[in-house]
């Protein structure tokens, strides 16, 4: 992967803040109302009324006395009524519904957006229209939550079609933006523990029968008498009978 351009944490924090401003001070523009036809006039109404409509010629003498065509019976047609009942959608379709409508508006208010923030982050930072038009993206990939452990955002381009994204890796379009954060306190103290614990696992003391450490299992408590321990030095059993000697 080769990396097209990249941006740290105060670049996107600004970047970030200067789009909200522009967010909150946003205002939906208002789509052209065609404009009603105008009425007639009164005149207009008047001139059509008052012209003449010339009256119909009257029948020939052969049309009236001509007899009237036979025609052959229709029967009537049994309509039948079809009536579609509404499909009632499903709680799941309902949120893929509503999920696709606020993706629309939200790309049309950063379309809006789009023009006063490349302008204002040229301004500001002397930048390219490219490395500007990649802030622009760079901004919508990371959430306001995570701006403060946010290091760095990457900008790659792979020239393999089928290559795995990296960690943190989003692809958009023919680019893959890859965040990465500063690891949190918490976090770091967790993986020295699991460090430290995977050092003493290795050559350290055993409780078992582990091989490379000292052996603490039952056999090496066990007291031992000059035959092993259930020779004639080892410990008698309590309550055992003892035997008498002749």
């Amino acid at each position: 992967m080769k990396t097209v351009t990249e941006f740290t944490n105060i670049e996107v924090k600004q970047a970030f803040s200067m789009r909200q401003s522009l967010l909150q001070n946003f205002r939906p523009e208002k789509k052209a109302v065609p404009a009603p036809t105008p009425a007639p006039s009164a005149e207009a109404v008047e001139a059509a009324t008052a012209t003449e409509i010339s009256p119909a010629e009257p029948a020939t003498q052969s049309q009236e006395t001509s007899p009237p065509l036979e025609t052959a019976p229709v029967e009537p047609v049994a309509q039948t009524e079809t009536v579609s009942e509404p499909k009632i959608k499903t709680p799941e379709e309902l949120l893929v519904i509503r999920q696709e409508e606020r993706r629309i508006e939200w790309e049309e208010k950063l379309n809006q957006i789009k023009e006063p923030f490349l302008a204002q982050i040229k301004e500001k930072f002397k930048w390219s229209d490219e490395r500007a038009a990649h802030a622009f993206s760079a901004v919508d990939i990371v959430s306001e939550n995570n701006l403060v452990d946010l290091r760095i955002i990457r900008i790659l381009k792979t020239d393999k079609e089928a290559e795995a994204l990296p960690n943190h890796g989003k692809k958009v379009g023919d680019l893959i933006y890859v965040t990465e954060y500063y690891p949190r306190p918490g976090q770091e103290q967790k993986s020295d523990r699991s460090q430290d614990k995977n050092k003493r696992g290795r050559g350290g003391k055993s409780f078992g029968n582990n091989k490379g450490g000292q052996n603490f299992g039952k056999s090496a408590f066990a007291p031992k008498g000059p035959g092993g321990p259930k020779g004639p030095g080892a410990p008698k059993t309590p309550g055992a009978p003892k035997s008498n000697k002749a």
